[in-house]
């Protein structure tokens, strides 16, 4: 795991932010637009993280565990017994454009044939409850259409009925696929955002695939709202 800097974290009684982004980088989200948004989406998040925060960056692969090539930073608190208050926001703002830069390597080429998100969830669950970051807002975002495309799940090929969701559900939770994900957070942007086998998702898939990914999320007992699956990234 590359570290931009890892600072001394004490923010007094400021909840702080542990971020986690996973970055598609699947044939299906090659697309301009699509780089682009996720680029800019980014920069919110960027622009959010305040003193005493974290954020990683790492890439949504065909197999996420295999690939994984974390990038962090931490953002330090300002002090009043170091540099002044100016210095102190160009060192911040400086640390920030850095990691933007060398976070610019997940947002270009996407060269993978499938999408792995099952493990990229995985991984950043594991990150995020590091115990020292137990006092932190645990975040997971995901810039992706969210189309798992594994041998494991392949959603490319479904389009079904509650039914369907239900029965793909319960093989995961067979295969121990469905994670704890109490306390943590998930926000999805890019979803709707495709290019599959050369042409545009259709809207039943589209809707197929939302509501696959609500059920899923309800399951490892995350406090689901609709703003937190989006095509752009929403608020926090």
């Amino acid at each position: 795991m590359i570290t931009v800097s890892l600072l001394s974290l004490s923010c007094g009684n400021k909840v702080r932010t542990a971020y986690f982004v996973n970055v598609d980088c699947s044939n299906s989200t090659a697309d301009k637009y699509i780089r682009d948004a996720y680029r800019n989406d980014f920069k919110k998040i960027l622009k959010t993280a305040d003193e005493g925060d974290i954020i990683v960056i790492d890439r949504i692969s065909s197999n996420s565990f295999s690939t994984s090539d974390p990038l962090t930073v931490s953002i330090p608190e300002y002090s009043i017994f170091g540099a002044n208050k100016d210095k102190f926001e160009k060192f911040r703002d400086s640390l920030k454009k850095d990691f933007a830069e060398k976070s610019e390597k997940y947002f270009t080429d996407p060269e993978y044939t499938e999408t792995d998100i099952l493990n990229s969830i995985n991984s950043s669950i594991i990150y995020l409850r590091n115990g020292e970051l137990k006092s932190f807002r645990k975040i997971i975002v995901l810039f992706s259409d969210m189309i798992q495309e594994t041998e494991e799940l392949d959603l490319t090929e479904n389009n079904g009925d509650e039914r369907q969701i239900k029965k793909i559900i319960t093989n995961l939770e067979k295969e121990n696929k469905i994670f704890n994900l109490d306390s943590i957070e998930i926000y999805v942007s890019g979803a709707t955002y495709s290019e599959l086998k050369g042409t545009e998702i259709n809207l039943r898939q589209t809707k197929f695939i939302k509501e696959f990914w609500k059920e899923y999320f309800l399951r490892c007992n995350m406090k689901y709202r609709d703003e937190m699956y989006q095509s752009r990234l929403a608020e926090f």
